[in-house]
């Protein structure tokens, strides 16, 4: 198996580890906000009832479109 390093300089490598090293704790409050933003998007998605349906084809021009509509009001809960 072929190692993402196999072919950098060691120097390059040491310096990739440590910056991964020091942007742990960034990296780990990001992946923590993005967790509480995908909660709230699920959560909006079941109080409106939101299913696959809503994602099907439509005419193109919005006219009776049950998808449009229906995340109408989910888009206010998630934006603000």
């Amino acid at each position: 198996m072929i190692s993402w390093s196999e072919n950098l300089d060691e120097k390059l490598v040491k310096l990739i580890n440590e910056t991964e090293e020091k942007i742990a704790g960034i990296r780990k409050k990001v992946q923590d906000i993005a967790l509480v933003n995908q909660s709230k998007v699920l959560d909006a998605f079941r109080k409106h009832h939101l299913s696959d349906a809503h994602f099907a084809n439509s005419t193109g021009y919005g006219y009776s479109d049950p998808g449009r509509d229906a995340l109408k009001p989910i888009n206010k809960i998630i934006i603000f």
